[in-house]
């Protein structure tokens, strides 16, 4: 899913290190697919580590990331972030 990495990062001891990363975009409806990305990120060893990068560069529109779809990765950016929140209210 990223390039540009340190060989002893984080991402390295991911669940998903060297799966296609389509495994993680599956389409909204089809609960099937979800399940099954949710069940990898579920086992893996650093998955904080992925939810807080995720939330630190906004990654909260497309996916499933750290176990969580959009909607709960949204969440969690607005309550760690009160200032983006403001920001979507005022637009």
């Amino acid at each position: 899913m990223a390039t540009d990495r340190e060989p002893d990062d984080w991402w390295d001891r991911a669940a998903c290190a060297g799966l296609p990363t389509s495994r993680f975009y599956p389409d909204p409806e089809d609960k099937r697919r979800i399940r099954a990305a949710k069940r990898i990120c579920a086992q893996c060893p650093v998955r904080a580590e992925c939810l807080n990068e995720a939330l630190a560069l906004g990654d909260i529109e497309f996916g499933i990331r750290a176990g969580l779809p959009p909607r709960e990765r949204r969440k969690l950016h607005r309550q760690t972030n009160p200032q983006h929140e403001a920001e979507e209210t005022a637009a």
